[in-house]
């Protein structure tokens, strides 16, 4: 019987491992892969894309948007992530949208904590719009860098 427990343990253990990337995120990307790439437009017409990767322990959704030379713009470009030092704050899905919120503590004495929020537009399963907000801690409270929607084509 104790053996069966310590078993069934390493078991569960294990399955929860695995399931530590919630479903209404791996559900983004499409079944049996682990990225996807979209390609849209910003709200200002300029061209963007979406790189979604999903691993059972990480998930990151970068947003990149290109200027009109074809390079990339850093400026407007952020990635939502967990995993890698990034632990996942809140997610909810309503009205076929997406929203999680990312935590990142800061591991040096002269970077900020960072919080990444992600929304995801889907219309009948197919993503519409990708928004990435990222935030800076300042003195007293985060203060948004990139705030960036891509709508996909």
């Amino acid at each position: 019987m104790k053996n069966f427990i310590v078993f069934t343990t390493v078991v569960l253990s294990g399955f929860s491992a695995l399931a530590g990337i919630p479903s209404d995120l791996q559900d983004l990307i499409p079944s049996g892969k682990n990225t996807a790439s979209l390609s849209g437009k910003t709200q200002d017409n300029k061209p963007c894309q979406v790189e979604l990767s999903a691993s059972n322990t990480s998930f990151s959704a970068a947003l990149s948007v290109l200027k009109s030379n074809g390079d990339l713009d850093s400026r407007r470009s952020g990635a939502f992530q967990i995993g890698f030092g990034y632990t996942l704050q809140s997610i909810s899905s309503q009205n076929n949208i997406v929203s999680a919120v990312s935590f990142h503590k800061a591991e040096e004495q002269y970077s900020s904590d960072a919080r990444t929020t992600l929304h995801v537009a889907k219309n009948q399963g197919a993503i519409q719009a990708v928004q990435v907000i990222v935030e800076e801690k300042g003195f007293f409270k985060f203060k948004t860098v990139i705030k960036e929607t891509c709508s996909i084509k």
